[in-house]
């Protein structure tokens, strides 16, 4: 096992054996990373977990904007946390607030119980927090095994800081998953800073077959993102 753990946010099973290729110790398994990450297919789950050689932690967000949901949006989770429940999905990343910014308690209380064994994870939405020193003691009362976040800053090099004291604090109780523009020029000093023991990023090439066709979307470039193998293998260089 690599003394830091590099878990790789991926949007397909392709991505999942290039993250793979790169030295990647996990994934994170999401759509539509444009829009911060959704909700993935469930046959682009199933066949991620077929071929993936690394745990596959799978985003569970219902639409894009804000993560203040209503019990339509909390149950459609639920429902894809119990199929979730019975594939080969080592996890789920998740969250939901309040509208005051706090951690939705009842939520994360009716998602628990749909989770089964998955590890569950805090994504994000952690850094909209209003109280976020309160919320990471309200997680692990609600069985959240590890918060991805960049400290409540813009980028997680600027909020080395507040991550170390995250980290210390809740050491024996709550993973601290630093996240939010980690790059191989990066990682190294936000490692040494934080003392962090895993972190999470993207590793985005684009690509394109080349075809003529006209836009189906605002935001369609003709292009997609895939993941590139070697900037995960810079990554794991940068950590040697």
């Amino acid at each position: 096992m690599n003394p830091v753990q590099i878990e790789v946010c991926v949007q397909s099973p392709a991505d999942c054996l290039a993250a793979a290729r790169g030295g990647a110790d996990r994934v994170e398994l999401c759509q539509a990373i444009e829009l911060g990450g959704l909700t993935p297919s469930l046959s682009s789950i199933q066949v991620a977990c077929e071929l993936s050689p690394l745990p596959v932690i799978v985003l569970l967000r219902p639409r894009p904007g804000d993560f203040v949901y209503s019990d339509q949006e909390i149950e459609l989770v639920r429902r894809d946390l119990e199929q979730l429940s019975r594939s080969r999905a080592r996890g789920a990343a998740l969250g939901a607030l309040t509208k005051e910014g706090a951690i939705d308690a009842g939520a994360l209380e009716i998602w628990k119980a749909a989770s089964g064994e998955l590890e569950l994870v805090f994504h994000r939405a952690f850094d909209s927090c209003a109280e976020p020193d309160r919320a990471l003691s309200q997680l692990v009362d609600c069985g959240i095994q590890r918060v991805l976040t960049s400290g409540g800053a813009e980028t997680a090099s600027q909020g080395v800081e507040t991550l170390a004291r995250w980290r210390e604090s809740h050491r024996d109780q709550l993973e601290i998953l630093p996240a939010g523009s980690i790059r191989p020029e990066n990682v190294a000093a936000l490692v040494t800073a934080t003392g962090a023991d895993q972190v999470h990023f993207r590793a985005p090439m684009s690509a394109s077959t080349g075809s003529a066709r006209p836009a189906l979307g605002t935001l369609d470039t003709g292009s997609h993102e895939v993941t590139d193998a070697e900037i995960v293998r810079a990554v794991r260089d940068a950590l040697s």
